[in-house]
């Protein structure tokens, strides 16, 4: 990860916070899921049980990968600062800087707060489209 950070010096971080926040409902698996393919109908039905199971589902990484493919849809970010600990009980933990001191290093990550979830929710329903015209 560190050396992934110092390659690119704002990288873009969606946190676990954000699919919590997002909420992917019900309504929302079944946008995504029309007309998929039969592999989809196997991930409708995975899905109806986690969402009778826990009432709701994350979906971070499907969100993270419709921000890369759309970064645009990003509607508001905070930029901090991140390093992989070397030592003690940080020893390999990523560590985000929210402080804000003024000795904090310079930001090094974009840390996504904010998107507009109906564009992920195009991108992940178009995939599966895609999927099924190439068959």
């Amino acid at each position: 990860f560190e050396i992934n950070i110092r390659a690119f010096p704002l990288t873009i971080v969606v946190p676990w916070e954000l699919a919590v926040d997002l909420d992917f409902s019900k309504a929302d698996m079944e946008y995504v899921l029309t007309d998929s393919t039969p592999e989809g109908e196997l991930i409708t039905k995975m899905l109806d049980s986690s969402l009778e199971s826990f009432g709701r589902l994350y979906l971070s990484d499907g969100f993270a990968a419709a921000i890369v493919i759309e970064p645009e849809m990003i509607t508001d970010f905070k930029y901090y600062h991140t390093e992989t600990g070397l030592c003690g009980i940080t020893r390999g933990v990523c560590l985000l800087d929210k402080r804000g001191y003024p000795d904090t290093p310079t930001p090094n990550v974009f840390w996504v707060t904010s998107i507009k979830k109906q564009i992920a929710l195009d991108i992940m329903r178009d995939s599966l489209r895609r999927e099924q015209a190439s068959e």
